[in-house]
């Protein structure tokens, strides 16, 4: 575990945490700026154990940029992080995911706004699908789209997106 904050080793099934990683996640005091990190390493970690990945894999600590990562250990990697995600903030903590915003819910799970947006992206496509609301198209598209119809052009897709804006502002209690 050259310079890691945490590996493990699938062939000994050894998680090895540095001290540091350990001390910073259990420090309850004064809410330390590196337990965050710590946790969701340790969490991401204990995925990689969950998921039965199968490779010790370091990240590279000499310096060089790596300019292209195979996609398993890009595929691994961030299973690994959904993985962490979920553990650190449960979705039966979460009322409706799309009343919440990043930042409310790193607040209340204690973890960094990357790691609340990794588990709102997931959650709030569970919440869409199980309530039959459409994913939304990117804003930047749908302004495309609808200039093209206010030119004349027949875009279909502007009366779906609305109605799925509609949905979705139920769904956040903002519509009737």
């Amino acid at each position: 575990m050259p310079d890691d904050l945490a590996a493990f080793d699938p062939e000994t099934g050894i998680l090895s945490l540095q001290e540091s990683t350990f001390t910073a996640a259990n420090e309850v005091l004064g809410n330390p700026p590196g337990r965050k990190r710590a946790r969701f390493t340790i969490a991401h970690e204990f995925g990689h154990v969950f998921l039965g990945h199968k490779k010790t894999r370091h990240r590279n600590i000499s310096g060089r940029k790596i300019e292209k990562i195979a996609a398993p250990i890009v595929r691994d990697e961030r299973d690994a992080d959904r993985f962490a995600a979920a553990f650190l903030a449960p979705s039966y903590l979460v009322e409706n995911p799309l009343l919440v915003s990043d930042r409310d819910m790193a607040d209340k799970f204690d973890i960094s706004q990357t790691a609340s947006s990794i588990r709102l992206d997931v959650l709030q496509r569970i919440y869409r699908r199980t309530h039959g609301i459409p994913r939304p198209i990117p804003e930047s598209i749908y302004e495309f789209l609808t200039d093209a119809a206010k030119r004349g052009a027949k875009v279909t897709s502007l009366e779906a997106e609305n109605k799925r804006r509609i949905a979705e502002a139920k769904a956040r209690g903002k519509g009737k």
